[in-house]
C-alpha cells in the first residue's frame, strides 16, 4: 500500500468481514449457557413485559388500597414516583428491550418499596425511635435494617437495568469489560444520589416522613454503590453479559451507520 493510499473505508470494512468478527464476538467459555432455558429467559421475546405488568399493577393497587385505608398521605408521594419511575421502565424497554430476569427483578424491586412503608412490625423489631414499619426492621444491632437491604438490591438491578440498556442501544456490540461496566455502575449511583433527592424533598413538602437523617443518607448511599458493584460482578461473570448475539438486523444498523 503506499502512503497516498488511506485503505478500504469503514464501510468496506465491515461488508468484507464475516459477522462475528465485525461485532467482535467472540466464543466465550460461557457460551454453554446459551442453549440452556436459563439463556432462553435473557432473550428478548415478545410477550416478556406481560407477567411483571400484571404482577406489577396487581400489588400497586394493593399497596394504594391498604396506605389509603389507613391514612398514610407520605404513600401517595410515594406512589406518584413509583408510577414516574415504572414509566422510565417501560421506555427504557421500548427502546432497549430488557430482558424478562431483569423486568421481574425490577418489579420486585417495586415490591420491597411498597411493602416496607406499609407493613406494620413489633415496636422491638424496629430501630428505636424510628415507625415501626417494615423499612425500620433491623433484627440486630450489627446488621443493616430492611431499607438499607433494599437500596442493596435496587441499585444493583439498576446496574444491571443501565447495561442492558447500554446494551440495547448500541445494538448489544459492547462487552462486558472494566470501562463499560464503570459506566453502567456510575449510571446507577447517579440513579442512587437522584432517590436521594426525591426522599429529601419529601420532606420539605410532606408534614411527617419515614426517611430517616444524614446518617440514614449516607448508609443508603453505601448501599446503593455496593449493590452497583456486585451488579457489575453479576455482569461480568454470568450469562446476563452475554445474553444475545447481535442478529443481522443489528449488523445492518451498524454498517448504514458506518456509511453515514
Amino acid at each position: 500500500m503506499t502512503p497516498n493510499d488511506s485503505g478500504p473505508t469503514t464501510g468496506e470494512r465491515l461488508q468484507a468481514t464475516p459477522q462475528a468478527a465485525v461485532l467482535g464476538v467472540a466464543q466465550a467459555p460461557r457460551a454453554r449457557w446459551r442453549d440452556g432455558r436459563f439463556a432462553q429467559k435473557l432473550k428478548r421475546k415478545p410477550g416478556r413485559l406481560r407477567g411483571p405488568a400484571i404482577f406489577t399493577v396487581s400489588y400497586m393497587l394493593m399497596a394504594t388500597a391498604v396506605a389509603l385505608s389507613r391514612g398514610n398521605h407520605e404513600f401517595i408521594f410515594y406512589a406518584l414516583m413509583m408510577a414516574f419511575f415504572i414509566y422510565c421502565a417501560w421506555e427504557l424497554d421500548r427502546r432497549a428491550h430488557l430482558s424478562q430476569p431483569v423486568l421481574w427483578m425490577l418489579s420486585l424491586w417495586g415490591l420491597f418499596h411498597m411493602a416496607g412503608g406499609n407493613v406494620p412490625i413489633p415496636a422491638a423489631w424496629s430501630v428505636p425511635a424510628d415507625p415501626a414499619v417494615l423499612y425500620n426492621f433491623k433484627p440486630a444491632p450489627w446488621l443493616p435494617k430492611y431499607d438499607q437491604v433494599v437500596h442493596f438490591y435496587g441499585f444493583m438491578v439498576a446496574m444491571m437495568t443501565c447495561w442492558e440498556g447500554m446494551e440495547g442501544m448500541t445494538h448489544n456490540t459492547i462487552k462486558p469489560k472494566l470501562g463499560p461496566l464503570t459506566i453502567a455502575v456510575l449510571a446507577a449511583m447517579g440513579l442512587g444520589a437522584f432517590n436521594e433527592l426525591v426522599e429529601f424533598v419529601a420532606t420539605r413538602i410532606l408534614p411527617e416522613t419515614n426517611v430517616g437523617g444524614y446518617e440514614n443518607t449516607g448508609w443508603d448511599l453505601v448501599a446503593n454503590t455496593l449493590g452497583a458493584i456486585v451488579g457489575a460482578m453479576i455482569i461480568g461473570w454470568t450469562p446476563f453479559g452475554e445474553r444475545r448475539q447481535p442478529d443481522r438486523a443489528d449488523l445492518a444498523n451498524i454498517v448504514r451507520q458506518a456509511r453515514a
